[in-house]
């Protein structure tokens, strides 16, 4: 068995049960056991390590990275000594020349005089890494071609921007199209965080109740009918009260809003006739929705989560075809905080963006570490659980930690200590994507709280990586110039009269 560090308590007790008098290799690191969310349990990898060991069983410690080359690799066994502790293992590489010359890590981050809000540091951060990858590519520093055995220029398909969560990662893309730069938004992520499903659920939101506001609202902003701001504002200071948006449109002489009028019409003419699938379809056609957002930076992402969620609604049609019926299991979905996977995408020649957690097993020669800075939430629930010590209740507030149970203090104590650990390791997995290159960058070079700089930067400063200062600069921290759609684009693409 495979990848053993990931197993967890259920599957423990399954597989004690399937290999009883049976011969067993687990394969497994425990450094890189990072899914805690989905109960991974790393001391699974132990018991069962133990169990082997104690019925004869041998154990063979595999030492060397095809990945990796020398330098590199000497590099991380510095740097990852003091972060892992006595988890950490010296490894070596079996390909022993780099690519390029050194350095073969970078780390970098923004330096601001004042008080800087973090959004535009971050907008800084990004503006610098499209700047870097740019400058890789129209220099061509020489990689290495894992399938070939031999060196060639960079391609951006060899470099992957690792977030270490999902949610920031669209403004790298926007960054990336901006200086010319293909890239795709690879996987990771919750399909109902996305633009694309909230853009559907306002749709359908609005056909099963044509007297919620705010559902009409997001749709005339979305890019079925792409309504900028301005326009938005002047009807909310023309609508009286009692007056539903649906009335304001439908009342309105403004030529922007004729288009919208007939698409509305025709689409609530159809909301009894037909299921949620079906006038997602009409509503793309139109409108040309997909023709909107296939000219939008990271297209082919978002026609993949705009696919991924009417395979949802088709899905949850097979309980129910009425509208109503299926925005009320949306609407519970959302409420439970579900997570629904995104459509996994092969990046091809882009550069991938992609969480640490998607890109585990996976490689590039460059790969670019951002937001160091961004903290590591660790907040509480009222409720906690914990298979040893059972559950506890806070009754109190949400503050210090007096007043608060004994048990429920023990019981977070707990998963702070296991969130830290698997925290460390998660910054393990990240760099050792990279087989030449590795560039890690933050909003700022200051610690603050639990954060991935306060992770690496002991194990940076004893490899001798310090972080470059970048001059904050307000044009940096700007939004960048990117193609959007105009508000009367996606009527030019109606096929048929309406009416």
């Amino acid at each position: 068995m495979d990848e053993f560090q990931d197993t967890n308590p259920v599957q423990s007790e399954l597989l004690n049960r399937l290999t009883k008098g049976a011969k067993l290799t687990v394969v497994g690191d425990e450094k890189q056991s990072i899914y805690g969310f989905r109960r991974a349990d790393v001391t699974v990898f132990r018991d069962f390590r133990e169990r082997i060991l104690s019925e004869g069983g041998s154990e063979a410690l595999l030492a060397t990275s095809f990945r990796t080359h020398a330098e590199l690799m000497r590099t991380f066994n510095v740097a990852f000594s003091p972060m892992l502790g006595d988890l950490h293992q010296d490894l070596t590489a079996h390909r022993e020349q780099p690519p390029h010359e050194a350095p073969h890590v970078r780390a970098f981050a923004i330096e601001a005089q004042g008080n800087v809000y973090k959004a535009k540091r971050q907008r800084a951060e990004v503006t610098h890494i499209a700047r870097l990858v740019r400058q890789m590519l129209d220099e061509q520093v020489t990689v290495h071609d894992d399938d070939s055995g031999t060196q060639r220029p960079i391609r951006p398909g060899d470099i992957a921007i690792l977030s270490r969560v999902w949610a920031p990662l669209e403004i790298y893309g926007e960054a990336l199209a901006a200086a010319s730069i293909p890239s795709v938004h690879a996987g990771g992520g919750n399909l109902l965080e996305t633009r694309e499903a909230k853009d559907g659920l306002a749709l359908l939101r609005f056909l099963s109740d044509p007297k919620d506001n705010l559902a009409l609202v997001a749709l005339l902003r979305s890019p079925f009918f792409a309504l900028d701001d301005r326009l938005i504002h002047e009807l909310a200071q023309e609508r009286e009260k009692g007056t539903t948006w649906s009335e304001l449109v439908g009342d309105s002489k403004r030529a922007q809003l004729i288009p919208v009028k007939e698409v509305l019409e025709k689409l609530l003419s159809q909301r009894r006739l037909e299921p949620p699938t079906a006038l997602l379809k009409l509503a793309d056609r139109l409108t040309g929705y997909t023709a909107v957002i296939a000219n939008l930076p990271g297209a082919e992402r978002r026609e993949a989560d705009w696919r991924g969620f009417r395979e949802l609604v088709r899905d949850l049609e097979r309980g129910a075809d009425h509208t109503f019926t299926v925005v009320r299991w949306l609407r519970q979905l959302y409420e439970a905080d579900a997570e629904v996977p995104r459509p996994p995408l092969e990046a091809g020649d882009a550069v991938s963006l992609m969480t640490i957690h998607a890109a585990k097993g996976l490689e590039w020669p460059v790969v670019i570490i951002p937001d160091l800075a961004r903290s590591i939430n660790r907040s509480r629930g009222q409720t906690l659980f914990d298979p040893d010590l059972g559950v506890a209740v806070n009754f109190g507030g949400e503050g210090e930690d007096e007043g608060k149970p004994a048990l429920y203090r023990l019981i977070a104590d707990r998963k702070a200590r296991l969130e830290e650990a698997e925290a460390k390791r998660v910054f393990y997995v990240a760099p050792t994507r990279a087989r030449d290159h590795l560039i890690v960058t933050s909003t700022t070079a200051n610690t603050q709280g639990f954060c991935g700089l306060n992770i690496l930067l002991q194990g940076l400063e004893a490899a001798g990586i310090s972080f470059s200062p970048v001059p904050f600069s307000p044009e940096d921290a700007q939004p960048p110039e990117l193609p959007t759609p105009s508000p009367k684009m996606p009527h030019r693409l109606l096929v048929e009269p309406l009416g």
